[in-house]
């Protein structure tokens, strides 16, 4: 699954993949390997990709997707992000620089021209996913509001009682 570039964790231990030159390095050096945990929102990414490959359906907050969807909306996601502020309107420019503030890196991480995600260096792949982690924190939690087809997906399923709407909890 690590080969497909879908996550950087391992979900059983919660810790960040290795890059298979540091791994032989190790081992023929004799150098113990130690783990570097992923913590959230990064780790539950990883976990709902996991879920979606393992499981052909995710548990999302606002409801449960098929698998296919939640590569649909992870993609769509990490396309949005990966968008120049220039080509939203104020309120798009607002919140990608939430998402981007929120993630700890610089917004588009020196993404100069927009480039589909397997073309993109490393580092700016790296930095693209913990913006998207960031961004569905943030939906998850009320900061943003995620839109599309899929995004109340994202958010707190709505309370009803006898049937009728009572809105987010």
């Amino acid at each position: 699954m690590w080969r497909l570039a879908l996550t950087s964790s391992c979900v059983e231990h919660d810790c960040r993949l290795l890059e298979i030159s540091e791994v032989r390095a190790a081992l023929i050096l004799g150098r113990e390997m130690h783990r570097e945990p992923l913590e959230a929102p990064r780790a539950d990414l990883d976990h709902h990709t996991h879920e979606a490959l393992t499981a052909d359906r995710v548990a999302l907050p606002g409801r449960n997707v098929h698998a296919g969807a939640w590569f649909r909306l992870l993609r769509s996601l990490l396309d949005e992000i990966s968008l120049a502020a220039s080509t939203q309107d104020a309120r798009g420019k607002a919140v990608l620089q939430q998402i981007w503030q929120t993630s700890g890196h610089a917004e588009r991480t020196g993404l100069n021209l927009w480039r589909p995600w397997e073309q993109m260096r490393e580092e700016v792949r790296e930095a693209m996913w913990d913006a998207a982690a960031s961004a569905l924190q943030l939906a998850v939690d009320g900061l943003i509001t995620a839109r599309g087809r899929s995004g109340p997906a994202l958010g707190l399923a709505p309370h009803t009682y006898g049937g009728t709407h009572l809105g987010p909890h």
